[in-house]
């Protein structure tokens, strides 16, 4: 199975698309170390998804803003 990302490297691409981070960390462990399940506890699964609704609301506000 191969994997192909194209884009127009014009700036940073990583920061700016953290699921494309998050895709590229993920296939590079699981092509190395096999299948990847995280272990998480209740209280850190409901902690990170209150980061991510955090993070959301910051992203629609961001979006917004002229640059």
């Amino acid at each position: 199975k191969y994997n192909v990302i194209g884009t127009y490297m014009h700036g940073s691409v990583l920061p700016k698309n953290p699921r494309l981070a998050d895709f590229l960390i993920r296939t590079a462990a699981q092509n190395r170390y096999g299948e990847f399940a995280p272990k998480q506890s209740d209280a850190q699964r409901a902690e990170l998804a209150k980061l991510d609704e955090l993070a959301e609301r910051a992203r629609k506000v961001a979006v917004t803003r002229p640059r």
